[in-house]
């Protein structure tokens, strides 16, 4: 059995590129024979990510708060909302609007592809 406390661990930087906003994480829990990792994330309202995809992970992501919009959507209440990208999938460009408290795991290496 595994127990993270959340409460525990401090905000820190996510390692990974392609965040165009102020974004913090906790790395809740990693597996280094695959590189799967499970991470809390705060995203402050703005612009928060760029299009990519992770060629080596299936991401899930659930959305505990917060408002979004995505492309030419309306603006939505994110919260409780349960996502899921599959590997290699072109994703991201989206817009916080308020402030979103987010969980996600990536099932390999989230190493980001950055879209031109």
């Amino acid at each position: 059995m595994y127990i993270q406390a959340a409460a525990n661990l401090e905000w820190k930087d996510p390692p990974t590129g392609y965040y165009l906003g102020d974004v913090k994480e906790k790395v809740l829990w990693t597996d280094p024979e695959t590189g799967a990792i499970v991470t809390l994330m705060k995203f402050l309202p703005g612009p928060l990510d760029k299009r990519h995809r992770h060629p080596k992970a299936n991401q899930w992501d659930f959305w505990i708060k917060g408002k979004l919009k995505e492309g030419d959507r309306p603006v939505e209440d994110a919260s409780g909302q349960l996502g899921y990208v599959p590997k290699g999938e072109v994703h991201g460009g989206t817009h916080i609007v308020e402030e979103c408290l987010v969980l996600f795991h990536w099932d390999g290496p989230r190493d980001p592809e950055i879209e031109d």
